[in-house]
């Protein structure tokens, strides 16, 4: 056959004899070289070694490209996001206004049925400032989960409660407003507690975005507004105890 190779001629190159001579399995066979191990030729998937440079940088282009709109999206689309966040729960408690007051204001009982307690914390240790109402302060300072942090009343009333909350973790600091609101209703008083963050970073309102801070912070709100229930109801049942056992006693 005219132009055929002198492999071709001598039939040395047997089941190649009809290959192309550019042809990628049997090129290097034609040429007199040791065919390449199916492993050399097909790396990764069935791609070529020959080819695999190309399809690296085809690869870390797009990867680079892919950082680049991620990188864009997060501070430009992070400009037109919130920068305030509110975390809000509610609860009926049977009690009225006024005695839920009484214990809000008086924050040495917050560790007793908040989620900011020696149960959660064991080496939290408390500090207390000022007598029960406007001022009095809170702080407390631990290794543990809590890290360091205050909660002073700014204003108290039947209506509501407004405190201003400090958490402290290292060389990190947020504050945030903090305010429980009292409607009585006809089974007791319907307690909302409200925390306000307001963000100047682009992380944390991302983060707004997304619900994360609802979803850190929420349970501990309903962690307290469920101790403050337990403790109020309970010593409503124990006070309504008492008073009927005097009331024979006055009788006879």
């Amino acid at each position: 056959m005219r132009g055929a190779s002198a492999g071709q001629r001598d039939g040395s190159l047997g089941p190649w004899a009809g290959c192309s001579a550019w042809c990628v399995l049997c090129s290097d066979r034609r040429l007199g070289q040791p065919a390449p191990r199916k492993t050399d030729q097909f790396p990764m998937g069935g791609v070529p070694m020959r080819y695999l440079p190309g399809t690296m940088k085809k690869a870390l282009t797009f990867f680079i490209a892919f950082i680049l709109i991620l990188v864009v999206v997060f501070f430009s689309g992070g400009l037109f996001l919130s920068k305030t966040a509110r975390v809000e729960r509610s609860r009926i408690i049977a009690a009225p206004p006024f005695i839920l007051q009484a214990t809000l204001e008086d924050l040495s009982t917050w560790p007793e049925w908040s989620a900011w307690s020696n149960e959660r914390d064991p080496e939290a240790k408390w500090t207390f400032e000022g007598d029960p109402g406007l001022g009095m302060k809170w702080s407390w300072d631990s290794e543990g989960p809590l890290k360091q942090g205050s909660l002073t009343v700014l204003a108290s009333s039947e209506d509501e409660l407004r405190f201003q909350l400090v958490f402290i973790d290292g060389e990190q600091s947020m504050e945030a407003k903090d305010s429980i609101r009292l409607v009585p209703t006809p089974e007791g008083t319907k307690v909302t507690w409200s925390l306000d963050l307001e963000f100047d970073e682009l992380m944390p309102r991302w983060m707004v975005a997304i619900g994360a801070f609802d979803a850190m912070l929420g349970g501990d709100y309903e962690i307290g507004l469920e101790g403050l229930a337990k403790r109020l109801e309970t010593a409503a049942e124990s006070s309504s105890g008492t008073d009927q056992e005097q009331e024979p006693a006055a009788g006879g």
